[in-house]
């Protein structure tokens, strides 16, 4: 029987072990864990409602407005999304659902405070990370006909979105950047929203990790096994030549 410590073993070992590791295969970031958006006070408006989220359930509604008939109040709902990051990478953090409907004059709300929290699972110690930002709704009159008149259009302005947090980990460095928000999947980034009355758009927020050492401090947990794997197949291939013919 061939000994399973046998440099032919070792190279079949080595083999199975790129096979497994090539580009596609999911693999871990450095960070992981998952956010939450609320929604906190706001200004004016006299008919208004929020439902908060948990991290278990991370849906957060804002709701604002006495709606005229046949439309609905305004609205924004934020999902919090699970992440899975290294350093250098842009991800996403939340969805963003603004819908404006056709209020009564003086009853919506014309801003409302959001605090957004990132919640770490690893890697263990990291600090859980917060924000705060705020929205401001340019509300028009509808005087022009139809209401689906651009001169009815109103404006959502996301403010103080662009902010940055530091933080240490196992003695390095990090800085967690709030991008903004961005409706094609982060290519650019939307400062506001122009929308028509009674109808939808839908965006996605986003945030970068960095670090001093750049995006190459992690070494790709692919780029590693295949290193280990080299140097297996090196290994066994000379042993493999300086092992006597058989007689």
């Amino acid at each position: 029987m061939q000994s399973l410590f046998s440099p032919r073993f070792a190279v079949v070992c080595a083999c199975a072990a790129l096979t497994f590791s090539l580009p596609g295969v999911a693999s871990a970031g450095m960070f992981q864990g998952g956010s939450l958006a609320t929604f906190g006070s706001y200004t004016a408006g006299t008919n208004t409602n929020i439902t908060n989220g948990t991290f278990i359930n991370p849906t957060s509604t804002f709701r604002s407005g006495t709606a005229v008939s046949g439309s609905q109040p305004n609205s924004l709902k934020m999902d919090g999304l699970g992440f899975n990051v290294d350093p250098g990478t842009m991800f996403a953090v939340s969805t963003l659902q603004y819908h404006n409907g056709q209020t009564l004059s003086g009853t919506a709300a014309t801003d409302v405070g959001v605090d957004l929290n990132l919640k770490f699972t690893a890697p263990p110690g990291t600090p859980n990370q917060s924000f705060a930002f705020s929205f401001h709704f340019d509300l028009t009159p509808n005087n022009a006909s139809p209401p689906s008149n651009p001169a009815n259009d109103d404006i959502l302005t996301p403010q103080n979105v662009f902010s940055a947090n530091t933080f240490t980990v196992d003695g390095q460095t990090y800085t967690l950047h709030l991008l903004g928000f961005s409706n094609d999947g982060g290519t650019t980034l939307t400062p506001s929203f122009l929308l028509p009355e009674d109808a939808t758009v839908n965006s996605t927020l986003y945030a970068e990790l960095t670090t001093q050492l750049g995006p190459q401090a992690v070494p790709e947990p692919t780029t590693l096994v295949l290193g280990a794997t080299g140097a297996l197949l090196l290994l066994g291939v000379r042993r493999l030549r300086r092992k006597p013919a058989a007689v």
